[in-house]
């Protein structure tokens, strides 16, 4: 449905922490396309060069790439500190001088690692939509500044769930207030059960019986692919027939995290049984390959994006009972919630589904109908849209 807007005040800016096309990335992309195609004309910002910068050109929506620090550990000391506020400093002054070249109306900054926009759109006096995505659970202070600055300066705080609102407001009346849920969304027609049989096998070189369990997520400290290992090696013993996958990529500076999981899989003996690729480009098959999928992050993690595709997938899901996917999993319903970070619990349930292709088909096609239902882009698009038009619609008034 298209919005009737008025011409002068739909210009979005949106400035995003990264360039890949990870979970908070697809979601960018997905929001701005569809922002794009309601007659609202998104400007998108971006700090470095990726892929994420050649799917917004393919889709026609300007982007910029303007490398604005990006709020990391890597700033956590006293000489980065200086740097940080020294770079941030001078590009406030650069995403103003675009606010007035574009006569931008609101800006919408993707993550709590991006501040530039904060700031810029206080000084530009236009309205600021926060969209958080993170639970920050250390260092404890960071949560603390980001939600009395969020409290400050923003219009309006949007978190992916009831958990991250829960933490991030942290009993803070005034930030709880101005803090809206908006569940991401995905695309339920691209994200959808595959007609095509085995396609995992095949791309594994398996026999055609094996059934495939396994993750999609960066591999670092908290996700939790040494916790999923742990279990991986009960349900192995149990399940001949079976094999787990690990899909993700790495942070640059954070490769031996993949290397501890090579290294611990080959300590094991499990290199036949368990399989570990790269980031891959096309997460709509990849989640064809999975018989069951697991979220085992060891810390809350806010709303999973691969949760909501592996439903949209018609895959049943297991994870760890915290943070966002106790909102998004109903237990044995459409998966399990475990017991958290107990891998006897988790290898369990993965063993009963691995066992039942019943149990796996009727939570796999339970799961589709909830991620439809209340997980599809069209009321994501609507939700947002419609929060925009209130915040424009209230500036002007005031103005």
């Amino acid at each position: 449905m298209q919005h009737n807007l008025n011409s002068n005040n739909n210009n979005l800016l949106y400035i995003h922490a990264g360039a890949e096309l990870y979970g908070a990335d697809r979601i960018l992309l997905e929001l701005v396309n569809g922002m794009n195609e309601h007659n609202w004309k998104p400007l998108v910002i971006l700090p470095n060069e990726g892929p994420l910068v050649a799917e917004f050109e393919k889709l026609g929506i300007e982007v910029q790439v303007l490398p604005f620090p990006v709020l990391r550990r890597k700033y956590f000391t006293v000489p980065g500190i200086y740097s940080y506020f020294s770079q941030l400093i001078v590009y406030i002054k650069k995403i103003k001088q675009i606010i007035k070249a574009k006569n931008i109306n609101l800006i919408h900054s993707n993550t709590l690692a991006v501040l530039p926009g904060l700031f810029a759109a206080k000084q530009a006096k236009i309205p600021h939509v926060w969209h958080v995505h993170e639970i920050i659970i250390k260092p404890a202070f960071l949560n603390k500044l980001l939600g009395n600055l969020a409290s400050l300066y923003s219009d309006k705080i949007v978190t992916v769930s009831e958990a991250v609102k829960k933490h991030f407001a942290n009993g803070q009346p005034k930030l709880s207030a101005k803090t809206d849920v908006i569940y991401n969304g995905i695309d339920t027609n691209k994200f959808s059960p595959s007609e095509q049989q085995n396609i995992g096998q095949t791309k594994l070189g398996l026999d055609s019986n094996i059934k495939i369990f396994g993750m999609i997520g960066r591999i670092n400290r908290w996700k939790g692919q040494l916790f999923l290992l742990e279990a991986t090696e009960e349900v192995l013993n149990q399940v001949e027939d079976s094999h787990c996958l690990f899909v993700g990529g790495v942070f640059e500076n954070e490769t031996f995290y993949k290397e501890k999981l090579l290294e611990e899989i080959k300590l094991k003996g499990l290199e036949k049984r368990v399989t570990v690729l790269d980031f891959q480009p096309d997460p709509e098959n990849v989640h064809r390959y999975f018989d069951v999928f697991i979220l085992p992050s060891i810390e809350p993690d806010p709303l999973p994006t691969v949760v909501l595709e592996a439903m949209a997938t018609g895959v049943p899901v297991i994870a760890n009972g915290h943070g966002g996917a106790v909102e998004m999993v109903k237990n044995e319903e459409t998966g399990f919630l475990i017991k958290v970070n107990d891998k006897e619990d988790l290898a369990n349930k993965i063993t009963y589904l691995l066992r039942n292709p019943m149990e796996v088909k009727r939570m796999g096609d339970n799961g589709r109908k909830r991620a439809v239902q209340y997980f599809s882009k069209r009321r994501f698009f609507e939700e947002f849209s419609q929060l925009y038009r209130t915040i424009i619609k209230r500036e002007d008034n005031i103005i």
